[in-house]
């Protein structure tokens, strides 16, 4: 069930969604979903969802655009994002988007926030065809922040994957943050960045007296000597 506040999103997204004539089975949708009835909630989104595989590149575009956006004042964004819209219709449409348009930045976006095949590469992207493009830049931003914190979250025991890699990131961070139009957020990162750049070098230091190295699949766990 979703929150209260989501609940009195959806029902506006309802609303405004019963305007269109094609778009009134996800409005339908919408009110179910409020209601806390998923399974005639799914059906009403099966229906739209027929229906959309009949549109032009145009329509569901116009579709995706508005949902997209109006997703972002969600607190969980799955409550008006369920799997089946986003791998039935949002992602093929802006992948076509792509294919058409591919020098549209709010195309990559988009594919970044909807993680994508290589989610972080779709914001890289969409800020170099934009840079003035601030969501992409505090979704990447965050996004390397986020996983050096998780890598570090084990210290002073271990650090998970290597800390190189994560002071490589680091800096890259570090050049996104200085292009954020947000002077507050900017100085909250560099003081983020900072610390996590402290502990990373100090943990290097310490490897590099003694250190053991236990393989984990798909990462690396550095256990400085006890």
């Amino acid at each position: 069930m979703p929150g209260n506040d989501d609940i009195n999103k959806l029902a506006f997204l309802a609303a405004e969604a019963k305007r269109e004539g094609a778009w009134l089975e996800f409005s339908r949708f919408c009110e179910f979903r409020a209601q806390g009835v998923r399974a005639a909630a799914m059906k009403h989104l099966s229906g739209f969802l027929l229906a959309a595989a009949h549109w032009s590149l145009e329509e569901r575009l116009a579709f995706s655009k508005w949902v997209l956006w109006r997703s972002r004042t969600f607190h969980d964004d799955r409550v008006v994002l369920p799997h089946p819209l986003r791998t039935k219709l949002l992602i093929p449409t802006l992948q076509s988007w792509v294919e058409t348009s591919p020098g549209e930045a709010e195309t990559y976006l988009w594919l970044g926030l909807l993680r994508c095949d290589d989610p972080s590469r779709h914001l890289e992207r969409a800020i170099e065809l934009d840079p003035s493009c601030e969501l992409a830049r505090l979704t990447l931003t965050n996004w390397i922040i986020s996983g050096i914190e998780y890598n570090q979250h084990e210290l002073p025991r271990f650090y998970i994957n290597d800390p190189v890699e994560d002071l490589n990131d680091l800096e890259k961070a570090a050049s996104l943050a200085s292009g954020s139009i947000s002077e507050a957020r900017v100085k909250l990162w560099q003081q983020e960045i900072a610390e996590l750049r402290a502990r990373a070098e100090v943990w290097l230091a310490a490897r590099d007296d003694t250190h053991s190295v236990i393989p984990f699949p798909g990462r690396k766990v550095w256990i400085v000597g006890e």
